[in-house]
């Protein structure tokens, strides 16, 4: 049985992009080509689309997951894994540590809530639970305050 063929309109919609945007897709080789039928119209293979969707779906989640290095964490996220380590894997409270860290705009400042979204994105840093807080994780990691300090 065929696979079912979509126009370029319906892809748009599927996608919720613009048809240029396609285009450029196809271009780069990062979508599906599309089906040139013998009359010369453009259409695309469902079934390709789908798979398209899905590996998209599936490298985000690789992308969300990925290992993060501290260097790379903005410093009021370097500041809140800090807490969190120094209470030893007990779960701390956003509060708590909103005031451990010396953050003026609490809790449920933007700043703050942005640093934890990263913390909680890296890959084995930090755990979260709705009602215990958040707690530190697996390895320490590379970076300053990380290890042990080497002397001269």
């Amino acid at each position: 049985m065929p696979s079912r063929l979509l126009t370029l309109r319906a892809v748009c919609r599927l996608l919720a992009v613009s048809a240029d945007e396609v285009w450029a897709w196809v271009e780069a080789g990062t979508f599906p080509a599309p089906v040139v039928l013998p009359d010369g119209r453009d259409r695309w293979s469902a079934v390709a689309v789908a798979a398209w969707q899905a590996e998209l779906g599936r490298a985000r989640r690789r992308r969300r997951g990925r290992a993060v290095a501290l260097d790379d964490l903005k410093p009021l996220a370097r500041d809140i894994l800090q807490v969190l380590r120094e209470a030893g894997g007990e779960w701390v409270v956003k509060r708590e540590i909103a005031a451990r860290v010396g953050n003026d705009g609490g809790s449920e400042s933007g700043a703050f809530k942005r640093a934890l979204k990263q913390l909680k994105a890296a890959d084995g840093l930090v755990e979260a639970d709705p009602q215990q807080g958040f707690r530190a994780v697996g390895p320490q990691g590379e970076g300053p305050g990380a290890g042990p300090c080497e002397g001269p």
